[in-house]
Formats: structure tokens, sequence, C-alpha cells
């Protein structure tokens, strides 16, 4: 089931000043691309729920989405395909091959972390490949973003898809002397602590969304899991000698 969209309202109380630029990421664009028997490509607005909600937004600020295009973009198109998503869509695309996005998307995405979040960790399996494919995703993504945003820039990062890019980024940003604000909204719950450490690298995950300034959920009750796990996490973790 589809999480509901936020509220257009909502999204704009923390959208940023006119000379900032508010930067949407999610693991896929907003624009669904195909490519036609003859070789060109068409591009769609998508009609999926967070785009849906943002809309409103991006008629009112400067906004630039990143995200996965969701199919494997010939390196000698790349070029092109890269300059009508940001001049026409204000989309910016993330390139990953078509077997590193199988580990990353369908492998620890959608088998590993989707069964844990909703309380499913007996459906739940851990792969050590698909685990380091959606490490290097992550990493693909902070790459892209660290070299495009500017100094002061909002960014709004979603969804369970990139929990390790808020800490890259933010690690990227800084050897570039780039200050920048990152915000985080998981639209899944977050179960209790006890359920959340059945994943092998739980307290990486945790790491990677710690470098927030603000992480938003849908109820109180799954930010309290959440603040919860974080205290098992700074009891467990020993302090740097």
């Amino acid at each position: 089931m589809e999480t509901p969209p936020p509220s257009p309202d909502s999204l704009r109380a923390t959208s940023p000043p006119a000379d900032q630029c508010l930067i949407v990421v999610s693991n896929r664009l907003p624009v669904t691309i195909e490519r036609r028997d003859n070789g060109s490509y068409s591009f769609k607005e998508s009609s999926r729920g967070l785009a849906i909600g943002m809309s409103g937004v991006k008629r009112e600020f400067e906004m630039v989405w990143y995200g996965w295009p969701g199919i494997e973009i010939p390196l000698e198109e790349r070029p092109k395909i890269s300059k009508s998503l940001r001049e026409e869509h204000h989309a910016i695309p993330v390139l990953v091959d078509e077997d590193l996005a199988e580990a990353y998307y369908n492998g620890f995405s959608n088998s590993t972390l989707w069964p844990l979040l909703h309380y499913q960790s007996n459906a739940m399996r851990f792969r050590q490949d698909e685990w380091e494919a959606y490490h290097k995703v992550n990493q693909r993504f902070a790459e892209t973003l660290a070299t495009d945003i500017r100094d002061g820039d909002l960014i709004r990062i979603h969804d369970y898809h990139l929990m390790l890019l808020p800490q890259m980024l933010s690690e990227a940003a800084l050897k570039l002397g780039k200050k920048v604000t990152i915000g985080f909204f998981l639209h899944t719950p977050f179960p209790r602590g006890d359920m959340f450490k059945v994943l092998p690298v739980w307290d990486k995950v945790l790491e990677g969304l710690l470098r927030c300034k603000t992480i938003g959920f849908h109820t109180q009750t799954y930010a309290q899991n959440f603040a919860r796990t974080c205290c098992d996490y700074l009891l467990e973790t020993p302090e740097p000698s």
C-alpha cells in the first residue's frame, strides 16, 4: 500500500528562502523514462505519491530532484538524457548499472529493510553482497549530489532506500567546504529497537541517519521507537579513544 503523500502546506513550512534551493532526493526520479523501439526516449511525469505531494512546492521554490531513473542508460546516451531531464524536469539522474541496481533495490532495500521495518523480521534476508550494493548506491548518490549542491542548500532525503546517504553526503560536502542542511523522512514504520537490531548492520544504518538535522516519521510511536534505538546505540557503542 502506498503511503499518502505529505500535503503541500506541510512541505512549504520547511521549504527554503528564495535564495536557497530545495533539493529532493529519493530512490526514483519523479519522471518515468521509457526507451522506444527506434532508440529515442520518452519522459512522463510520475503519478507516485511523493511526486504529487511535492508538486505544489515546486511551483513556489527553486527545486531540483535527484534519483535513479529506473533504467540503465548506455554510456554514450547519458549526457543527452541528463541534459533533457535537467532542463525539462529539473531532475538529475543518479546512474546505476542494472546488476548493482537489482542488488540494491530488490535485494537489500526490499528484501532486507522493507520486511524489517514492517515488523516482519522472520521474512528478512541478509546477504553481504546486497548490503555492499546498497552501500555503493548510497555512495553514488552522495558523490553526485556533493558536486552539484551549493553552500546553504536545503536537502530532503526520502525513505529507506537511502538511509546511509545523510552521513555520506554530510562527509562529502564537508570535504568540499560546503555547509548544507539535511532532513530525512521515513515513509514506513520504524520498529522497536529489539526488532531493528536483528539487522546485522543496524548500527551502520543508524549512523547513516544521525547526520540529519531533522528526521520525520508518520507517527509518534515510530519516532519513539527510533529514539529508543538511538539510546541503545549510545549505550552499546564505546566512546572513541
